[in-house]
């Protein structure tokens, strides 16, 4: 708990009257407070004795950090829980104050601290820290860095929403309704994680809600407070550093080019900035030692061959370069050895968003590739695996979601060594607005799985060849607003399998040689298709099939070859436009 009282002396100029002290509060309202001070142990004491002391769950770590000791969180499934106490369950005025240091971007929106977007929460999105009020309300964000402290402020007065970083105001929103009441519903408050939205990855101290709107002055005076306790990075003199550290040392702040003709060693986390641009010659590479990260905000002068080596990371600052290679990490591409740690590498490089080109040749992998959002893929280039997979490529964390995936001239071959067939080519689950062009999926069980548990939406597959699969694109948990243009599916068990969509528009599509099903619709709302062909010569097959809880299904000028039964439609909400399809 902040320390005393601010006292405002109101010295009334009269002979007669005394002087006044009027003592303020500056913890007033305040809900609860967790500074991590304990350093040990399994539960969080909340230090405004209102007793929301918060339990940690799937172990988080205690660390010598921030202000004394903070909460270090994974990303992957750490999390508090605080509960949901009365004194929590605010439905008016709010405050929510932390100091946070994010180690990586997020891939939904995990909760900093709050309850969720149906009440108050601080989120982490992406790069971005986002202060909600009400599900589907407004909200403001402001970009602050990684791995760096920073004092956020999220405040709400009834009318006006605003959010502060390092005592500054940054954005302010107004409701629409003014007057708007925060909808607490009883959930419990948490630290590191929003439910559905994914996990934290980073650190978090001095976290606190308030049940009243911090004014300006409170926000800096707290900033000013505590920063000067925040643990400051040592400096390193210079007849400490070596390598490449030295180098860039040595450049200071004017325009310098670095070349690089041998191997370059970084032994601690680094960055190189925007006047130095590293030239690569023949032979020449940056060893980046384990658990060390390598930040290039600077331009590059490489070859198409290896410059990166060793076990750390190298980050691109965004729009730093225009595109990686991953033959920078070692990729061969040629159909031999294993080029996985070199890919992923390369798409690990742009955690806030960048091009991988993949110059052409087919490049073997063993395990899941991952990407973060905003990565566009450009081929043209074969991945295939050397053994089946669970997905040919997936998000970081397919429970949160992310958005911003572009693939062009890539096809992905599921097909392991030994003939078994990987699960999922792409895996789309929880992925919006993201593109598919020219792409093809081979060799897997389900070709592309489009889940909106979450969020599954506006993703534009055009150009497509699937083939080999037993299905070729399936949507499920009210996947919306997807579209399928111009693209070819053949030598699968089902074409596109829907078993939840809403808003899904298929326009242009070949299905040939299916087995059971073209297109099999068994739950949906506004589903339409346009000009797709279907041509079979299974005895047995069904070119579209619709169930009974299928509303709206709009099909136009579709065309059969071959086809026993064309459409076996079997809701009342189905409009066929032009039944005089050829079969």
């Amino acid at each position: 708990m902040f320390k005393g009282l601010l006292l405002v002396l109101i010295i009334a100029c009269s002979i007669s009257a005394p002087v006044a002290i009027a003592a303020v509060d500056i913890n007033a309202g305040m809900s609860a407070e967790w500074t991590f001070e304990e350093g040990s142990g399994g539960v969080v004491r909340d230090t405004s004795d209102n007793n929301n002391n918060a339990v940690l769950m799937n172990g988080p770590t205690w660390v010598k950090d921030g202000i004394g000791t903070a909460m270090q969180f994974d990303g992957i499934d750490d999390y508090l829980d605080a509960g949901a106490g009365a004194n929590l369950d605010i439905t008016e005025k709010v405050s929510l104050e932390a100091w946070v240091n994010p180690a990586k971007p997020s891939f939904g929106e995990p909760s900093v601290l709050g309850k969720d977007m149906s009440a108050y929460t601080l989120t982490w999105s992406g790069t971005k820290m986002m202060f909600y009020i009400n599900r589907g309300g407004i909200n403001c964000k402001a970009e602050i860095p990684l791995n760096e402290w920073s004092h956020v402020v999220g405040t709400y007065d009834g009318s006006r929403l605003r959010l502060y970083v390092n005592g500054k105001l940054v954005s302010g929103r107004i409701m629409r309704k003014p007057g708007t009441a925060i909808r607490s519903r009883g959930d419990s408050v948490q630290l590191g994680r929003r439910s559905e939205k994914g996990y934290y990855c980073g650190m978090i101290d001095n976290a606190r809600i308030f049940s009243r709107p911090l004014s300006a002055k409170e926000v800096k005076s707290h900033y000013d407070e505590e920063v000067k306790l925040i643990k400051k990075k040592p400096v390193v003199s210079r007849d400490k550093l070596k390598g490449l550290a030295l180098k860039v040392y040595d450049a200071g702040t004017k325009p310098t080019t670095l070349v690089i003709k041998e191997t370059e060693t970084v032994y601690a986390d680094m960055t190189v900035p925007s006047n130095i641009c590293l030239q690569f010659q023949m032979g020449g590479m940056i060893h980046v030692s384990k658990g060390v990260v390598l930040k290039l905000d600077c331009p590059l002068q490489p070859l198409l061959t290896q410059i990166f080596t060793g076990p750390g990371s190298v980050v691109f600052k965004k729009g730093s370069i225009d595109k990686a290679y991953p033959q920078w990490w070692g990729a061969k591409g040629n159909n031999t050895g294993d080029d996985t740690k070199a890919i992923q590498a390369a798409m690990d490089s742009f955690p806030t968003g960048g091009t991988v080109r993949f110059p052409s040749g087919t490049y073997l992998t063993s395990s899941t590739l991952k990407f973060y959002s905003d990565l566009t893929m450009l081929g043209p280039a074969t991945i295939r695996c050397t053994k089946a997979v669970p997905a040919i490529i997936e998000s970081y964390n397919p429970k949160a979601g992310s958005q911003g995936l572009r693939v062009k001239g890539m096809v992905f071959d599921g097909r392991a060594l030994n003939g078994d067939l990987s699960t999922i080519g792409i895996n789309f689950t929880n992925v919006c607005s993201s593109s598919l062009e020219d792409v093809g999926v081979e060799y897997c069980e389900t070709g592309i799985m489009m889940d909106g548990s979450i969020f599954c939406g506006y993703n534009s597959l055009m150009r497509m060849a699937i083939g080999v699969c037993t299905v070729g694109i399936e949507l499920k948990n009210s996947a919306i607003k997807n579209t399928l243009i111009g693209s070819n599916i053949g030598a699968v068990d089902i074409g596109i399998l829907v078993t939840t969509t809403n808003e899904l528009d298929i326009f242009g599509l070949s299905i040939e040689g299916f087995r059971l099903v073209g297109i099999d619709v068994k739950r949906g709302d506004t589903v339409n298709m346009q000009h797709v062909y279907f041509a079979n010569n299974d005895e047995d097959a069904i070119g579209i099939r619709i169930a009974e809880q299928v509303s709206a299904c709009t099909i136009v000028q579709p065309r059969f070859s071959d086809v026993t039964t064309p459409i076996d439609n079997h809701s009342s909400r189905t409009m066929i436009l032009s039944t005089d399809y050829k079969n």
